[in-house]
């Protein structure tokens, strides 16, 4: 119970702190506007469909005839049997 009082005194602490202006408070790195290329300045809503088209020209599209799953055989097995068995073995002094 003790800590929970503690807790609680030090978090009513702290919010009376950033009422205050002293506490930190966490600093949130935020872009307003972006000149791209061609001078022009985006800012606003724009910034979401710029960010978007960014990455996209990064990272490319997703095809959506690509099956995402991968055949059981994909990994082929190149470890023996034999090897793998020696490499788990009970190792005394």
């Amino acid at each position: 119970m003790a800590f929970q009082e503690a807790f609680q005194i030090a978090e009513e602490d702290f919010q009376q702190k950033v009422e205050d202006g002293q506490g930190k408070k966490r600093n949130h790195n935020k872009l307003d506007s972006v000149r791209v290329s061609n001078g022009h300045v985006v800012s606003g809503l724009g910034m979401g469909n710029l960010s978007v088209n960014h990455f996209r020209s990064i990272l490319g599209e997703i095809d959506a005839n690509v099956d995402p799953t991968l055949p059981l055989n994909f990994f082929p097995r190149t470890l023996l049997i034999e090897d793998a068995n020696f490499m788990i073995r009970l190792i005394t002094k």
